[in-house]
């Protein structure tokens, strides 16, 4: 009886190249990674008009109170409605230099903020709406009950509003 070698035929792989591989692949897929993340910021981030000012509204998440509230909180301009927004959401809106006024629905606890905002030719300004217990504002409440909540319009770092544009559904200019 003949006995056939089980590896006749087939390859081996040598260790030593896998070692090289390996980590070559790694970088080749982080790179790909890095710039399909750059270029959809660089899609988004584009303003296309330097005479404008472009405002981009996100809402990041609705855990802050441990679920979803099922809200679209409207945004606001100078009193003028600019469209709704929802959880992990984003929508940018270009204005004319000038100073502005921006707030939110309340959908809890009214408290009339707003943000102030001079905006001038060629500037990006990030704002977050956040729902938040109204004391973490400055706003006294009864205690903790639902109603002591309330949308808030806030300022957003440009360098941490780039990192969330490309996790948020973006809803286009408004």
């Amino acid at each position: 009886m003949i006995q056939r070698d089980p590896f006749q035929g087939s390859q081996v792989i040598d260790m030593r190249n896998l070692r090289i591989l390996i980590p070559a692949l790694f970088v080749l897929c982080i790179g790909v990674v890095t710039t399909a993340s750059a270029q959809t910021v660089a899609a988004l981030d584009g303003s296309g008009n330097s005479g404008l000012a472009r405002v981009w509204f996100l809402w990041t998440s609705d855990s802050t109170v441990g679920g979803d509230t099922g809200a679209t909180p409207t945004i606001y301009a100078n009193g003028t409605p600019l469209g709704a927004l929802r959880a992990g959401s984003v929508f940018s809106h270009d204005f004319l230099p000038g100073t502005y006024q921006f707030s939110v629905d309340s959908y809890g606890l009214p408290t009339g903020k707003t943000y102030a905002a001079q905006l001038t030719p060629g500037m990006q300004l990030y704002i977050q709406i956040q729902y938040l217990p109204t004391w973490q504002e400055g706003i006294p409440s009864g205690g903790w009950a639902p109603t002591d909540y309330s949308f808030f319009v806030i300022p957003m770092a440009p360098q941490l509003a780039q990192a969330y544009l490309p996790t948020l559904t973006n809803l286009g200019a408004r």
